[in-house]
């Protein structure tokens, strides 16, 4: 089909500048090479998504057997990566080994996954006693992280599948797919409840994220958190944040009254939240579950609209996810507000803070794990999709003067637009018709003179705000601006 010749009508946009970076974060998305060759289409489609509106240069290492390696061998690629390559961040998508830590902190002894193991690079991790957990940790010249790490690990049972589906979710959420509003979810067990506005100032810093009213809160004083209350606050409001603080193990969280499962009650949200971050034992322990479908990884299956879950992998919860929400509110994505927390929180000195002078620090570690994808933004809004270009061509060309000419406008993707058109010599008789998932529309003309005047134009549709008190179930995404989608015949 051919462009028909004729005047052109065009809007205008205003383009907001800002200013440029000072420099890109060099990340690296780690796959194994078997694994690839499946997802390969979907991870340019990521890497370009992610370069166009984040900080970033995103690398995709896909020549070596990660899954068949040693936690140890990995490591050691991620080190050349910081050291040759200036890595920030590391992305592992797919069934990666990961190392084992028997921790101690005064009153308890846990055993579980360190995600930190792929962090701290300059560090050193001994087993001393031989029995397949690390137990004594070397801070190293550097003291702290040189690299954060996110697990982009799927379900065992059906890897591939479940990769490929979480790639398609991403891009989603980037093309403004995924509806959810700009709000928080704040819920603590009563034995935890004094940190809504105390303590850990759970509801406070997230209002100064998202301002006051925009958080929901669950649990404070005699309410106690129900579960189906849980799950129907996420599934009804479609959250940006959720955070929970309670009792847990990898796969369900306890509430004052009743279970909140992995599976079903959560895989099978169709809300959710964009991103949640569990205080809760062991709810990170993907080591735990014969298929390592932990509670945390359903907070981002294929129906819900979550892309990021944190939890730890031993007894009791990210204590410093407010310093993820700091960096959030300050404009950072996922990735580096993660890195915020694990540089504050992963000093010698910030942990005898926490405990006593007395602790052993070689001993001790945290336990935290991100899953999911790391690039996010708080009060996220997806840039507007480029408008479809409108064509027009003759389908049925009349071969006398006042014959009817039969025209169609053509055009793709299909959306949510109404199409105004117009063939009056004047311009002054516009019609209008709702085309929503629509690729093209067909309509007759007579012109006493034998020819025909067009003008088109696609306009998105607008839809109805959502309270501002209340999120509806189903919020509508923010509306594009009307853009130069407009095409000019004779």
């Amino acid at each position: 089909m051919t462009r028909t010749a004729g005047s052109l009508f065009v809007l205008l946009a205003v383009v907001a500048l800002t200013a440029p970076c000072p420099g890109l974060d060099t990340v690296a998305l780690l796959v194994d090479q078997d694994v690839y060759p499946f997802l390969a289409a979907r991870l340019d489609r990521y890497e370009t998504d992610v370069e166009a509106q984040f900080p970033v240069d995103l690398i995709i290492c896909n020549d070596q057997p990660f899954e068949s390696m040693t936690p140890a061998q990995v490591r050691a690629c991620i080190t050349d990566l910081h050291g040759t390559r200036g890595v920030d961040g590391i992305i592992l998508a797919g069934l990666f080994p990961y190392a084992l830590w028997k921790n101690y902190a005064p009153g308890s002894d846990d055993k579980g996954i360190n995600s930190f193991y792929y962090e701290d690079l300059d560090g050193t991790f001994t087993d001393t006693d031989a029995d397949g957990y690390d137990d004594h940790h070397d801070w190293g010249a550097h003291v702290g992280p040189e690299v954060w790490v996110c697990w982009m690990r799927p379900p065992a049972d059906d890897s591939i599948l479940a990769l490929q589906s979480f790639l398609d979710k991403t891009h989603a959420y980037y093309t403004g797919q995924v509806v959810f509003n700009h709000r928080a979810f704040a819920a603590a067990h009563s034995h935890y409840d004094g940190n809504l506005h105390g303590g850990f100032l759970m509801v406070p810093r997230l209002e100064a994220m998202y301002g006051a009213g925009n958080v929901d809160e669950d649990g404070l004083g005699d309410d106690p958190v129900v579960a189906s209350d849980y799950v129907n606050m996420l599934q009804s409001n479609r959250y940006e944040i959720c955070s929970p603080m309670g009792h847990a193990n990898p796969c369900v969280q306890a509430w004052d009254s009743g279970l909140v499962w992995g599976s079903p009650d959560v895989r099978d949200m169709t809300g959710g939240a964009v991103m949640t971050f569990v205080y809760g034992c062991y709810s990170a322990g993907f080591n735990g579950n014969a298929n390592t479908n932990t509670t945390m990884m359903y907070y981002m299956s294929t129906a819900n609209i979550g892309q990021a879950a944190a939890g730890t992998s031993w007894s009791y919860g990210i204590e410093g996810k407010w310093y993820i929400f700091d960096a959030l509110k300050a404009g950072d994505y996922l990735g580096r507000a993660w890195m915020n927390m694990e540089t504050t929180k992963n000093t010698p000195d910030h942990m005898k803070n926490r405990y006593s002078d007395s602790l052993d620090t070689n001993r001790h570690l945290w336990g935290y794990t991100l899953m999911g994808n790391p690039f996010l933004y708080a009060r996220y809004t997806p840039p507007p999709a480029p408008m479809p270009t409108l064509t027009a061509s003759k389908l049925d060309a009349g071969q006398q003067a006042t014959q009817a000419t039969t025209l169609r406008l053509t055009w793709s993707p299909a959306g949510n637009f109404d199409l105004e058109f117009d063939t009056t010599r004047a311009f002054d008789d516009p019609t209008t018709t709702d085309v929503t998932g629509l690729t093209h529309y067909d309509f007759t003309t007579a012109e006493p003179e034998g020819y025909f005047r067009l003008k088109a134009n696609l306009t998105p549709l607008a839809p109805a705000p959502a309270s501002p008190t209340a999120a509806p179930a189903a919020p509508p995404a923010p509306a594009a601006p009307t853009p130069a989608g407009n095409v000019g015949s004779r």
